[in-house]
C-alpha cells in the first residue's frame, strides 16, 4: 500500500476526532493544508506522551504494591476499574451498548479474587489457631524464670556451703602446716640427740675396748641392766594404758559427734518444716537459723564445734519469740474459729427456715404447674387450629406463586423477543450508519479534489 493510503486508517484506527484526505497528503507544504497535519501530529504527539505516563505510573504502583502491601488492595480494585471502564468506553464508541462479556470477565477476576483470599484467611486462621495452643501450652507450663530462680537459690546456697567448706579446709590445712612444722623441729632435735647418742655409743665402745674389765663393774652394768627393764617395761604398760584411754576417748567423741549430728539434722528437717531456714525463709526474718557442725581438732567443748557462737544466747530467745509469736497468732485464729462457728450455727439456723420456705414454694410450684399443664392444652388445641388455617394459606401462596411464575415467563419470553428485535435494529442502523459515513467521506474527498482543482 501507498503512504496515502496507510495514514488515514491509522489515524482512524486511533480514533482521531477529524479526517485527513487522501490528497491533503499529496501536497504537504501547501498553505491550506499543513495546519490540518501539523495538529494531527500535535495529537499523536500528546497521545504517546498519554501512553508513555501510564506505564510510568502502572509500574510505580506494581513497586508500590510490593513495598506496601495494605494499599495493594486498593490499587488493584483502581487499576481494575479503569481497565473495565476504558474496555466499556471503547465498546461504546464502537457502538455496542451491551458489555456482558465484559461483565462476565469482572466477574470471574473479582470470585477468583475472593477465592485468594478465601484461601489466604483460611491459612492465617490456621496459623492464629497454631499460635494459640502454643500459646496456652506456655501459659500452662511453668514459668522458666521461677525454675531458673530456685536453681540460682540452690546455687548460691551450693556456693556459700562450699566456701565455708574450703575456709575449714584452709583453716585444717593451716593447723596440719602447724602440726607438721612441729613434728619436723621433733624430728631434727631427735636426730641431733640421736646423732650424739651415736657419738656418745662409739666413745662408750672406745672407752669399753681399751678399760679393764673387772667383776664388780660387771655386777653393776648388770643391775643397771635389770631396771632399765623394769623402767622399760612399766613404761610400756603405762603407753598401752595411755593408748586405751585415748581409743575409748576418741570413741565417746566419735560417738557424741554422731549423736549431736543426728540432732542437728532433726533440727535443721523441723527448722525447715517451719521455714526458719534458710536466712531468706519466711519466718527468718533475716536470721541464720542454720546450724553447721565444724570439724575443729582444737575445740574443747561441744559449743566450739557448732558454727554459731553460743546456742543459748543466740538462737533459743530467736526460738522462744518466734514461739511467743506464733502462740499470738494461733490464739488469734481459735478466737476467728469460734465466730466462724457461731456463723455457721447461725447460718444452720437460717437455712432450716429457708428449707421452709422453699416446701411452701414447691407446693405453690406444683399448682402453678396443674394450670400451666390445663392451659397447655387448650393453647394446644387453637395451635391445631392455626396450622390448619396457615396450611391454608400457604396452599393460596402456592397457588398465587405458580400463577406468577408463569406471567414471568411470558414477560421474558417478550423480553427475549424485544432483545431480538433491538438487535435486529441496531445492526440495520449500524450498517445504514457505515453507509452515511463512507457516502460523507467520497463526498468529502470529491470536494477536496475540486477544491484543489479549481485553485
Amino acid at each position: 500500500k501507498r503512504f496515502e493510503d496507510e495514514v488515514p486508517l491509522l489515524l482512524k484506527t486511533l480514533r482521531y476526532p477529524f479526517t485527513i484526505s487522501k490528497t491533503a497528503l499529496h501536497a504537504v507544504g501547501s498553505p491550506h493544508t499543513w495546519p490540518a497535519l501539523l495538529a494531527a501530529l500535535s495529537w499523536i504527539l500528546e497521545l504517546l506522551q498519554y501512553d508513555e505516563a501510564a506505564r510510568n505510573a502502572t509500574s510505580a504502583q506494581a513497586v508500590v504494591a510490593d513495598s506496601d502491601g495494605s494499599s495493594a488492595e486498593s490499587e488493584f480494585g483502581k487499576e481494575l476499574f479503569f481497565q473495565y471502564v476504558s474496555k466499556t468506553y471503547d465498546a461504546f464508541l464502537g457502538g455496542d451498548d451491551e458489555f456482558e462479556d465484559l461483565e462476565a470477565e469482572l466477574s470471574a477476576t473479582f470470585e477468583q479474587r475472593d477465592a485468594d483470599t478465601a484461601e489466604k484467611v483460611q491459612s492465617l486462621e490456621k496459623n492464629i489457631e497454631t499460635m494459640r495452643f502454643e500459646l496456652k501450652e506456655l501459659k500452662c507450663q511453668e514459668s522458666p524464670v521461677i525454675e531458673l530462680t530456685k536453681r540460682k537459690g540452690q546455687y548460691e546456697q551450693d556456693i556459700e556451703k562450699f566456701t565455708k567448706l574450703l575456709d575449714k579446709l584452709r583453716s585444717h590445712n593451716k593447723m596440719l602446716q602447724q602440726k607438721l612444722d612441729e613434728k619436723r623441729a621433733e624430728l631434727a632435735a631427735r636426730q641431733t640427740e640421736r646423732e650424739a647418742a651415736i657419738v656418745e655409743k662409739t666413745d662408750l665402745k672406745v672407752v669399753i675396748a681399751t678399760q679393764e674389765a673387772h667383776a664388780i663393774d660387771a655386777q653393776r652394768i648388770a643391775s643397771d641392766r635389770a631396771s632399765l627393764k623394769l623402767s622399760m617395761q612399766s613404761a610400756a604398760e603405762a603407753r598401752e594404758l595411755a593408748e586405751q584411754k585415748h581409743t575409748e576417748a576418741e570413741s565417746r567423741i566419735s560417738q557424741a559427734t554422731r549423736k549431736l549430728e543426728e540432732q542437728l539434722s532433726v533440727y535443721h528437717a523441723q527448722a525447715e518444716r517451719l521455714q526458719l531456714v534458710p536466712a531468706t525463709a519466711r519466718n527468718a526474718r533475716g536470721m541464720q537459723f542454720r546450724i553447721q557442725l565444724t570439724r575443729n581438732a582444737s575445740a574443747t567443748r561441744a559449743e566450739q564445734m557448732l558454727s554459731v557462737g553460743d546456742v543459748r544466747e543466740e538462737v533459743v530467745p530467736a526460738i522462744q519469740e518466734l514461739k511467743a509469736m506464733f502462740s499470738e497468732e494461733i490464739e488469734k485464729a481459735l478466737g476467728e474459729r469460734l465466730r466462724l462457728q457461731e456463723r455457721r450455727d447461725d447460718m444452720e439456723e437460717q437455712l432450716v427456715l429457708k428449707r421452709d420456705e422453699l416446701s411452701g414454694m414447691e407446693t405453690k410450684a406444683q399448682r402453678l404447674e396443674m394450670a400451666y399443664k390445663e392451659e397447655r392444652e387448650g393453647l394446644g388445641e387453637q395451635l391445631q387450629r392455626s396450622a390448619k388455617e396457615e396450611a391454608a394459606v400457604v396452599e393460596h401462596i402456592q397457588q398465587m406463586k405458580r400463577e406468577n411464575d408463569d406471567k414471568l415467563k411470558q414477560s421474558q419470553r417478550d423480553l427475549e423477543n424485544l432483545r431480538e428485535e433491538y438487535r435486529v435494529k441496531k445492526d440495520s442502523f449500524q450498517l445504514e450508519r457505515q453507509t452515511v459515513n463512507d457516502s460523507l467521506y467520497e463526498t468529502m474527498d470529491m470536494l477536496t479534489s475540486h477544491k484543489t482543482h479549481i485553485q
